[in-house]
């Protein structure tokens, strides 16, 4: 990365669907290790934002770079620093839980053996569904899969689509866990969530949509940040 350049910047992202313009003028930097929650009332376009940037869809205009690769280009090679957890799980329903991982980790180049995802099963007690299709599990099952493949990949910034959904209390223990162990490892974090409280605790940063662009941006946010700004009308 190029001395003094962001590792990730997004410039002027726009979209529209149906002739209506959700997403405006969205701009924004990220560092590395920092973890920002984005939030805004429901229906500004934060799950559309998170897709645009995972590659699932382009934007109308706007330009991003990650680790100094382009973004929203035929240039793909930015996708190798990205993981994407998004709010419908990303597993092939009769696939079982093990060919699951294997195909993903496969995909991106990640050598893992055998013996660490058996670890990761056990730590996240699903070794005894390892070989069940997907499509039986919960969706508490669900999130704590994705939880191992993100724990199980390389990368270096996570998009995530409430990550907390679904989850128990042992859940929630083992992602705050994760926060604070991706946070020390210099990877960075994006997701939203409805949880303002949980988003406090977890967060570096808030950034804050609506009316199509960037409306809050703060640094070590208090739940009186999310708070004012959810209920205000602006």
């Amino acid at each position: 990365m190029a001395a003094g350049s962001p590792f990730f910047s997004i410039s002027n992202i726009a979209k529209s669907f149906h002739h209506k313009r959700v997403l405006k003028s969205i701009s924004f930097q990220l560092n590395p290790g920092e973890r920002t929650v984005l939030i805004g009332p429901n229906g500004v376009g934060k799950t559309t934002l998170l897709k645009i940037l995972a590659g699932i869809m382009r934007p109308d205009k706007g330009t991003g770079s990650l680790n100094d690769l382009p973004m929203f280009t035929d240039d793909a090679r930015h996708r190798k620093n990205l993981v994407l957890w998004a709010h419908q799980p990303l597993f092939y329903p009769a696939f079982t839980a093990m060919e699951n991982l294997r195909f993903f980790l496969e995909l991106r180049n990640d050598k893992v053996s055998d013996e660490k995802i058996e670890e990761e099963f056990v730590k996240y007690d699903l070794h005894r569904h390892k070989s069940e299709p997907v499509r039986i599990y919960s969706a508490g099952m669900l999130q704590r899969l994705t939880m191992i493949k993100l724990t199980l990949s390389s990368w270096k910034l996570a998009l995530m689509d409430e990550p907390t959904s679904a989850l128990d209390i042992s859940g929630l223990k083992q992602l705050d866990h994760l926060f604070e162990t991706w946070g020390n490892e210099g990877r960075s974090i994006l997701f939203s969530t409805h949880d303002i409280q949980w988003a406090e605790k977890h967060s570096d940063r808030v950034i804050g949509i609506r009316n199509g662009k960037v409306e809050l941006e703060k640094s070590i946010p208090k739940l009186d940040d999310f708070t004012t700004f959810l209920e205000s009308n602006s």
